[in-house]
């Protein structure tokens, strides 16, 4: 997830690092990442590459739960993650 960036038309909301932590009493983490945000947005690539985050600057956030559970309102289908 795209983290500390501000708003724009295709994603109305902007999440803060510090607003990740809200998540805690439903997920357990059991391993997380930071990246930083390319130029060309090629985030798939970012992850991949494993490009520094620099702090206060906008970022990708990763991490997994330990029951691997998914966002509540999410289902899977396939791999990707789709609204229901």
């Amino acid at each position: 997830m795209e983290i500390d960036h501000p708003p724009t038309p295709a994603e109305l909301i902007a999440i803060t690092r510090a607003q990740l932590s809200t998540f805690a009493p439903e997920f357990e983490l059991v391993h997380e990442e930071l990246f930083g945000t390319p130029e060309d947005h090629n985030l798939h690539a970012t992850i991949l590459s494993k490009l520094p985050y620099v702090p206060n600057q906008p970022g990708i956030y990763v991490g997994k739960d330990a029951a691997r559970r998914l966002i509540p309102g999410f289902r899977r289908v396939g791999r990707p993650l789709a609204l229901q």
